[in-house]
């Protein structure tokens, strides 16, 4: 077996991304070159070779002192307008310059792969391209977008990724390689390798089927339940992904998850875009993606939270839910959430008691701009599976004399019952949970 460790000689976070999600093991080492092509090729020619020059130099650099082989893979974009490359803008003058040239019109986007093994000194080049329409942009477009300061490391002047996505009026070619690494040409190298040396492998990163075994377990289990409830109620898996990084999210969105939780309400958003930029280069199809927010909320972080979720687990009293309602109103929209419940009144945890949770429920189902879908909580955790069933059952007795005591319009709506995590989801969806929480079981513990 020839097997190769894969070496990605490029510094880039999108195209070590790329290449996780797709399910490969390989360590970094960038390598720094003038990055100045020979005039003398076609436009091509020059990517790959900008692209060699720097497999090149990762190649001299790495050393394989165990004799194992390793194969480097090395990738340039390039931005190209009326056949002239954009590179990095020197300047916010520059910047602005490249933005204008770009605006209303079309341009294409180049990257070379360039791929060489070290034990045999075979290589690879090939390239994609794709052709980028801007829409027209205004004066003050340009100027908030260079005060980001996001077009300064990003050929062309902008980045697909950020704020300059929303600039972007079509698209032909693969996404992928607009961030900046086509997978569809480093597949084609491999095969290419495949065929040129005998027994030739690279590692695999066992993550991806580890996320995916699991989330694939928790469907089961879930449907296994369902069938087993004399209400036959479907219920809702959602994968708990905070401080888990987007590569994780995509990994389990392979597997075919689609709702997430998160705790936190600026890595959730920041998390979100990753998450969508990464699915969108993989499939040009929309992500079908659920984002849920379960952590605890603090009032000066709901306009943050408002809109940017489909549901919001956490909402423990009343001037909470007050504010959610004016931000709802304010953008226009209607926001579904959940209240909380502290079954068991902990010190430690928000949310009302058993006592205070129908007049709390009473008061929140008529603000405007808010849809009162149900209940969650998050009870003690007990070693005893007799008394946490003891426990979910008497949760899911305060949700019905909840619903009951609903004006009829909003008893309809009052259906979610949020409860169960890794350690006690069985028992919860033995009473009656419409979602349970997984995340240690699924992604492993948090840092």
């Amino acid at each position: 077996m020839q097997h190769r460790h894969l070496v990605l000689a490029s510094q880039s976070p999108r195209r070590r991304q790329i290449l996780t999600i797709s399910g490969f093991e390989f360590d970094v080492l960038p390598s720094q070159i003038s990055e100045i092509p020979d005039e003398n090729l076609n436009l091509s020619a020059k990517i790959r070779q900008l692209a060699a020059d720097k497999a090149r130099a990762c190649l001299k650099m790495r050393t394989d002192s165990k004799g194992l082989g390793f194969l480097v893979l090395a990738a340039d974009t390039v931005v190209v307008l009326d056949d002239q490359i954009l590179g990095k803008p020197k300047d916010e003058n520059e910047a602005r310059l490249f933005l204008r040239r770009l605006s209303g019109r079309s341009h294409s986007v180049v990257t070379g792969v360039a791929m060489i093994d070290s034990s045999t000194s075979i290589e690879f080049f090939g390239h994609a391209e794709t052709t980028v329409r801007f829409r027209d942009l205004s004066p003050d477009e340009i100027e908030t977008y260079v005060a980001t300061k996001e077009p300064f490391d990003k050929a062309g002047g902008y980045g697909i990724q950020g704020a300059a996505s929303h600039f972007i009026e079509r698209l032909d070619g693969p996404y992928d390689n607009v961030v900046g690494l086509p997978m569809e040409i480093v597949e084609e190298g491999l095969r290419f390798f495949a065929e040129k040396i005998a027994g030739f492998s690279i590692a695999k990163n066992s993550r991806v089927k580890e996320v995916g075994d699991q989330i694939r377990f928790f469907e089961q289990k879930l449907k296994r339940h369902e069938s087993s409830r004399t209400k036959r109620i479907a219920a809702k898996l959602i994968a708990v992904t905070k401080t888990k990084p987007a590569t994780d999210v995509v990994m389990a969105w392979l597997a075919g998850q689609r709702v997430f939780g998160e705790n936190y309400a600026q890595e959730a958003i920041e998390k979100k875009n990753d998450v969508e930029l990464l699915v969108r280069s993989i499939t040009p199809k929309p992500s079908g993606i659920q984002w849920h927010f379960i952590g605890h909320l603090q009032s000066k972080k709901v306009k943050s939270v408002v809109g940017e979720f489909d549901l919001i687990h956490s909402v423990d009293r009343l001037s909470l839910a007050e504010e959610i309602s004016k931000r709802a109103v304010a953008r226009g929209i209607e926001q579904a959430i959940l209240l909380q419940l502290n079954f068991a009144d902990e010190k430690s945890k928000s949310g009302a008691t058993p006592d205070e949770y129908i007049e709390l429920a009473k008061s929140v189902c008529g603000l405007p701009g808010i849809s009162l879908c149900g209940l969650m909580a998050l009870p003690p955790l007990l070693d005893s599976e007799e008394e946490t069933r003891t426990q979910f059952q008497e949760i899911v007795r305060v949700f019905e004399k909840t619903k009951a005591s609903l004006p009829t319009e909003y008893a309809s709506q009052f259906k979610e019952l949020s409860m169960g995590t890794t350690h006690d989801f069985r028992q919860a969806l033995e009473a009656g949970a419409t979602m349970v929480r997984i995340g240690t079981a699924i992604f492993g513990h948090r840092s």
